[in-house]
Formats: C-alpha cells, sequence, structure tokens
C-alpha cells in the first residue's frame, strides 16, 4: 500500500463567507471541511477558520487563487501533514465546535468538555473521512433549523443521516420518534455508533432509498443531501408530511436555488426561509 500524505488549508475568513469558502474546498475535492469559530479582539466581531485536507500530490495553487479572492477572507495557510502522523495522530485536528444557541458538537474522546451556558446540548460524534464533523456548513444550516422548529414531541424523518447528527439533534431538541435512514450501509453502521454515544433512545436507523417505503405522517422531514437528489424527494416528502408540518431541505448550493424553488412551489408547500 503506498503511503499518502496529506496538505491542510486553513482559511481565515468572516462568517458572511463562510458558506462561499466552505463550498469551494469541496467542490475541490475535500471530503468534508471542518468550522471553528473564535471571537476576535474585538468583542463586536468573530472570525471563522475553515479547514479541509487533501491528498500531498493536490496541487494548491488555483484553489488558494480562487479562495483569495473571496469577499471577507484573511490568512489561507497550508500545511503538510504525513501519513504516519495522521493515523496516529488524527484526533488533534478536529475540536469542540458550538453550531447554534444551543447546539454543540464535540468529539467522543474528548470528555473533559463542559458546556459554557445553560440549556447547551453536546452531541458526541466520533468523526468519520467520509460522513464528516458535523460542522459543515449545509449541516449546520438544517441544525438551526431544526433548533427553530422543534417544540416537543414531533415525528421526524431524517432522509440521507450521514454521521447521524441531525437526528441526534433532533432528539435532543425535543423532538419524539425520528426514523433516521441512508442508502448507505457504512452510513448506517456508522450512524448507530454516534447515536450510542448519546443519551438518545428515540432514534429507529434503517437502510433506505429517500422516502421509499413510508406511509406514515411525519411532523418533519429533513434532508442534508444533494440538490440532485433532493429534487426527486420533495413531491413524496410533501404528501408525507402533517398538516403544518415542516420539510428542511440542506445542501443547496445557489445555482440550484431556483431549480429547488419551483419544486417546492409545484407541490404547494409554502417557502419560509432560503
Amino acid at each position: 500500500m503506498s503511503i499518502v500524505n496529506w496538505r491542510s488549508v486553513v482559511v481565515r475568513c468572516l462568517p458572511t463567507s463562510e458558506e462561499l469558502v466552505a463550498h469551494l474546498l469541496t467542490e475541490y475535492g475535500a471530503d468534508g471541511v471542518s468550522v471553528t469559530t473564535t471571537p476576535s479582539e474585538s468583542e463586536s466581531e468573530t472570525y471563522c477558520e475553515v479547514t479541509a485536507y487533501y491528498p500531498e500530490r493536490f496541487k494548491l495553487v488555483q484553489l488558494l487563487s480562487d479562495i483569495s479572492a473571496i469577499d471577507n477572507v484573511g490568512t489561507i495557510t497550508t500545511g503538510l501533514i504525513k501519513e504516519t502522523d495522521w493515523v496516529d495522530n488524527w484526533k488533534q485536528y478536529y475540536h469542540p465546535a458550538r453550531i447554534t444557541r444551543f447546539l454543540t458538537i464535540v468529539p467522543s474522546w474528548q470528555n473533559d468538555y463542559v458546556p459554557t451556558q445553560p440549556g447547551e446540548l453536546v452531541i458526541r460524534l466520533d468523526p468519520d473521512t467520509s460522513f464528516g464533523t458535523g460542522t459543515h456548513p449545509t449541516t449546520r444550516l438544517a441544525l438551526l433549523s431544526l433548533e427553530l422548529i422543534i417544540r416537543g414531541e414531533e415525528s421526524v424523518i431524517d432522509i440521507g443521516t450521514g454521521s447521524g447528527v441531525l437526528a441526534i439533534a433532533a432528539s435532543l431538541l425535543g423532538a419524539g420518534q425520528i426514523i433516521a435512514t441512508d442508502l448507505d450501509a457504512a452510513a448506517v453502521s456508522i450512524a448507530q455508533s454516534n447515536v450510542a454515544l448519546n443519551p438518545v433512545n428515540n432514534i429507529d436507523l434503517k437502510i433506505s432509498d429517500g422516502l421509499t417505503g413510508f406511509e406514515k405522517p411525519a411532523d418533519i422531514i429533513v434532508a442534508n443531501i444533494l440538490a440532485e437528489v433532493l429534487v426527486n424527494l420533495i413531491s413524496d416528502a410533501a404528501s408525507l408530511l402533517e398538516t403544518e408540518g415542516h420539510l428542511v431541505l440542506s445542501g443547496i448550493y445557489h445555482d440550484k436555488i431556483e431549480l429547488i424553488r419551483q419544486k417546492v412551489m409545484e407541490t404547494g408547500l409554502n417557502i419560509q426561509s432560503v
């Protein structure tokens, strides 16, 4: 087996540019990104550090040029991580991340983490290179939406659960029965492991393609997947929603917004925010 070293790219930017930076890093081939938010010297301002990893052979010149052209981007730093160091010390690259007002994602091995304010909910995850750390901008948007709409005891369907982070968050926020599905058996296995790390007992994990086989209506359906997949789910999701239910769609980049908007409007659903 050949040894693969890795290059890290860390972009310091204002929060207003975080999503665009993360999107570009992903478009250039990163499996996922991690985002940390840190107060600056000024009490009224914060900055983000968006981190991605690429094989050593990957040419960074064009990526760095494109990142530099984004508004509100500050320093960009790169580094080399040897495969032996990655294998032995990869956990050092992941840290607790405050995602929303109430939700914080904490790597499973950081047992010393202490919530910083009353009401803070800790989601413990074992990050995986294929299914991410739960801090990607599209995941953050989905988590924020769940935080805003869950009032207690709602039934939830999480389509394309991946790491299971959305299902876990829904449970911690007070939802009732949750069904989380993924077409990938490996994702379901990882989600099961992550669910077991958290004090939740109302998540049913299944291997399933989209909404195939669902008949019972749900109060909330959430999906954080590619827009090309979302567009084919919308009609089925609309027919499964309870009256006054919510459909949360994330993973939609700017060039696909109108496509999704049109499909949602065709079903008769009302768009509350974009």
